[in-house]
């Protein structure tokens, strides 16, 4: 799973450090517009999205290198997880 983020440049987690600009106070069309610049740099330069992010000016003004980081954390996708397979442990078929 780890390989396919990083062949994709990261850019999965876009709509996560979209959210969490809104949550720290940046405007919405702002955060679109950092977001989307970023992503398509990203894709357009084969670079990581996550370097991009933590390097423009507009998003260090609102948040920290770890806070970005914390956004593009995989583990947050797969939190969940455990309650799922617990429930379907428990199915009957």
């Amino acid at each position: 799973m780890l390989a396919n983020l990083g062949q994709s440049y990261r850019l999965v987690f876009s709509g996560a450090v979209l959210l969490a600009l809104v949550d720290r106070g940046m405007p919405r069309d702002d955060a679109y517009r950092v977001v989307q610049e970023a992503a398509m740099q990203a894709w357009r330069e084969g670079v990581d999205f996550g370097d991009l992010v933590k390097a423009s000016a507009e998003v260090t003004a609102v948040m920290t290198a770890a806070e970005v980081d914390a956004a593009m954390d995989p583990d947050q996708y797969r939190a969940g997880r455990d309650v799922i397979f617990d429930r379907l442990e428990k199915l009957e078929f």
